[in-house]
């Protein structure tokens, strides 16, 4: 009897230098480097605000979001997990193992023009998308820790509050919604 054949696995894309994510190329993988040293750094161009749902390996998790006046996430060695500045979302990665996943958010008012989601790494590596709908919250990113790295996957999809974000991906309500 013939052995079964085996099954093909395709290898995670990893991120070297700059990647555009879009709907045929909806994932990738950072190394452990890239996962672990420095901070993963989100902005927008555009209208509208960022913020993260947040959760750790033992299940506490939460919301930075300017709109909600919640400017950081808890501390872990006395850096946050996750922090607002500037307009920006950082993302320290000195606590990487402690993450268990996140979700970014763009708020804000709907508009015509598109947005542009871009995310740096402290090695010039960068990620990029584009979404040329308007929602009242949508879902752009998802980031997983899996094994030490770090794997981002693009999302797009839009919801009418972050309350429904947050039952879509099962966050828990550690946090208090004050608007939308």
């Amino acid at each position: 009897m013939a052995a079964p054949p085996t099954p093909s696995l395709v290898p995670a894309r990893r991120l070297d230098g700059r990647l555009l994510l879009t709907e045929s190329i909806t994932e990738v993988t950072l190394d452990r480097r890239q996962s672990a040293i420095g901070s993963l750094t989100f902005e927008l161009a555009g209208h509208g605000e960022l913020g993260v749902f947040w959760e750790l390996q033992d299940t506490t998790s939460g919301l930075v979001s300017p709109l909600e006046g919640q400017l950081v996430s808890p501390e872990l060695g006395r850096r946050p997990v996750v922090e607002h500045l500037h307009g920006q979302v950082i993302v320290g990665l000195r606590h990487v193992k402690q993450v268990r996943r996140l979700v970014v958010l763009i708020e804000g008012p709907e508009t015509r023009d598109p947005y542009r989601l871009v995310a740096n790494l402290h090695d010039g590596s960068s990620l990029e998308m584009s979404i040329p709908w308007t929602a009242p919250v949508i879902s752009a990113l998802a980031v997983y820790q899996v094994q030490s790295e770090l794997v981002v996957r693009r999302e797009a999809l839009d919801f009418a509050s972050r309350s429904d974000v947050a039952d879509a991906y099962g966050f828990a309500r550690a946090w208090v919604p004050t608007r939308r």
